[in-house]
């Protein structure tokens, strides 16, 4: 009985460890295969658009301004006390890490947006949600 109770464990523990979780980054080919995103033509934010790398509340800011195709990637944390509006046609997309702390973002009477693989902390509760989606369409959020 001792045996076969030892036995038992000792496999559970291999099978546990044989098993390691795999992080899947968002991609820019990325696209959606189900839900609300494929309607309508499917949700491509900014599709093709060439990338820009972003590291700063102001850089931000101006990167998802507008509604040209932009695909903006966010590398490190930044930090601020605001909330950001993101134009359409945009993809915001999350580096390894990448962080956004006291700064939101706002959806807001637009079509066409992606947002994924973003930690979002400490927005104040004055500022809204996290993430605040309003008489958008075609948006994406994971």
């Amino acid at each position: 009985m001792k045996f076969s109770s030892a036995l038992v464990l000792v496999f559970s523990l291999g099978v546990a460890s044989a098993n390691p979780i795999i992080e899947k980054r968002a991609s820019t080919s990325d696209k959606a295969t189900l839900g609300y995103a494929t309607l309508s033509g499917g949700t491509t934010g900014g599709g093709s658009a060439t990338p820009v790398t972003v590291t700063t509340l102001a850089a931000l800011k101006t990167a998802v301004t507008g509604n040209t195709a932009k695909v903006v990637i966010i590398s490190g944390t930044i930090t601020g006390n605001e909330v950001v509006k993101v134009g359409s046609n945009t993809s915001v997309l999350g580096k390894s890490g990448a962080t956004l702390t006291g700064v939101g973002l706002r959806v807001i009477d637009v079509s066409n947006v992606i947002i994924r693989n973003l930690k979002i902390n400490k927005v104040l509760a004055d500022a809204g949600d996290h993430i605040g989606v309003q008489a958008a369409n075609r948006v994406w959020i994971d």
